[in-house]
């Protein structure tokens, strides 16, 4: 529910200074803007579906399905400013008022993605979907509810990534009350055993989420972020880029005082 909030506002957003634009300044921004979004949608996501093909061979319908959170990002950021300079090529007048309609717009799905989830008046759950563990088996997220549990959203080209590592793997040895569970978003398993074997890390419950479908379904745009439930599946905390030893405490702390009972 709340990507659909997310979504809504993101939209929102560039359709009411698009508003703006033509009621104030008699600007029409609406028919070049239709086009940066529409190819902006279509390249990112026909790109991440060509790369992750094997993903959707038991289910082809699924690449229509947006709500999956998987595109190019690099992709639809180009082909939204490639259609954004080819639509003002030959009106100045324009160009202005787009970039600040599509600025309003990712502004809104920033701040959005952010505050939602934290005025929610209900917990985030931990996630129930199914990922792929190092041997290639098929393993829902869903299985670790009932414990304290530590998701960690990471990549091998991620360098806070491979630097809060060493810190994580050790608590998984120290932590053993507490389930760490470390998933790749968006690399393929020979890639994740490669950096884990250079890296020389002996991490359990390693998974492969090569749609992303963690991270779109617990809002975390970026990496490394770092999620933590308690045994009733309720996050109880987040943490966003490279954790340290003090951040880490404080974040295992409400899971502490679960397991001693307090909470």
């Amino acid at each position: 529910m709340n990507q659909l909030y997310i979504a809504s506002i993101a939209l929102l957003a560039p359709v009411a200074s698009t508003w703006w634009f033509w009621r104030y300044r008699r600007i029409n921004v609406m028919p070049v803007l239709s086009k940066v979004i529409t190819a902006a949608v279509v390249a990112g996501r026909l790109i991440f579906v060509l790369t992750h093909l094997d993903a959707y061979a038991d289910s082809p319908l699924r690449m229509l399905d947006l709500g999956d959170g998987g595109f190019a990002d690099v992709v639809a950021i180009f082909a939204a400013f490639a259609t954004a300079a080819h639509g003002t090529g030959r009106s100045a007048e324009l160009r202005k008022p787009l970039v600040i309609v599509l600025a309003t717009g990712a502004c809104a799905w920033v701040g959005a993605t952010i505050l939602i989830p934290s005025i929610s008046t209900l917990p985030m759950q931990s996630p129930a979907i199914t990922v792929r563990n190092l041997d290639g088996d098929a393993v829902n997220l869903a299985t670790f509810r009932g414990s304290p549990l530590v998701i960690n959203l990471w990549a091998s080209w991620c360098p806070p990534c491979r630097r809060e590592m060493p810190l994580l793997d050790d608590a998984q040895r120290t932590h053993p009350e507490v389930h760490f569970v470390f998933v790749n978003q968006g690399e393929d398993l020979p890639e994740i055993q490669r950096f884990l074997l250079a890296q020389r890390l002996a991490l359990r419950n390693v998974f492969s989420d090569r749609l992303r479908q963690v991270g779109s379904a617990t809002n975390s745009i970026g990496m490394p972020t770092t999620l933590v439930f308690n045994r009733r599946g309720e996050m109880v905390a987040r943490h966003v880029g490279e954790i340290d030893a003090k951040s880490l405490d404080t974040a295992l702390a409400p899971l502490e005082r679960e397991t001693d009972g307090i909470d």
